[in-house]
């Protein structure tokens, strides 16, 4: 998973840096429309994205599960396929199952400061703290 992660990342930096340099000769159309190909990216190539048969949430570190919560979301944003979006929901479910399982009264902080489906449990949870 290491290589994958510095795969994307550096991909993530290339598209960055792309990005920045046609934002400086190009219209705001089409810098905005790179930086939803560049999140799309992101959220489909990182360690966060769906994986295979079998791949649980367990094997996720809590750092990487609380990253993968806050992906999904943008991923949901972008989804349009109705059966690709009531898995993606799921996955999301599943994430919050397993960061509560970890961490009850971190993720209780983390819901009583008024959680957003974007935001990210980490700085309410045990470790994080």
């Amino acid at each position: 998973m290491l290589a994958r992660t510095t795969w994307a990342a550096g991909l993530c930096a290339a598209l960055c840096i792309a990005v920045s340099e046609l934002s400086a000769t190009a219209g705001s159309g089409l810098t905005t429309s790179l930086l939803v190909v560049l999140g799309f990216v992101a959220a489909v190539t990182g360690p966060w994205s769906a994986s295979g048969p079998g791949r649980s949430d367990v094997e996720l570190d809590t750092g990487d599960l609380c990253t993968a919560w806050q992906r999904s979301y943008f991923q949901l944003l972008v989804t349009r396929d109705a059966t690709a979006r009531r898995c993606l929901v799921q996955r999301r479910q599943d994430y919050l199952d397993e960061i509560e399982r970890r961490d009850p009264d971190g993720f209780r902080r983390w819901l009583d400061s008024g959680a957003r489906p974007g935001g990210d449990p980490e700085p309410y949870l045990t470790a994080g703290r």
